[in-house]
C-alpha cells in the first residue's frame, strides 16, 4: 500500500515500531518476499491507501529504477534503526 493521507501505526508483536505517512509505503516486505506479512498496521487517523497487486508492484520496480533504488533504501534504513534500537 502507499499512503496517500493519513497516519498509520506500524507494530510488531504489540510494539509500535514506526509512524507512517503521506508518500510512505507499507506492505512491500511482503510483496517481496512472497510472504505473509510481518507487522499489523494501525490506523492512527482517518487515512487514504493505494493498493498496488504483487505484479503490479513488480511491473512497477522492473520499469522504475529510481523507484527500487528509493525502496532500497527506505528498506536499509529501517534496518538500521531496529539493529541501533537493539545495540
Amino acid at each position: 500500500y502507499l499512503i496517500k493521507s493519513g497516519k498509520i501505526s506500524i507494530n510488531v508483536n504489540d510494539r509500535e515500531v514506526a509512524v507512517l505517512g503521506e508518500g510512505e509505503g507499507i506492505g512491500e516486505m511482503a510483496l517481496i518476499e512472497g510472504e505473509k506479512r510481518s507487522a499489523t498496521a494501525i490506523l492512527k487517523e482517518d487515512s487514504e491507501l493505494f493498493r498496488l497487486s504483487s505484479v503490479d508492484f513488480t511491473k512497477l520496480l522492473n520499469s522504475y529504477s529510481s523507484i527500487t533504488i528509493a525502496l532500497l533504501r527506505t528498506l536499509s534504513h529501517r534496518l538500521r534503526a531496529r539493529i541501533q534500537e537493539g545495540a
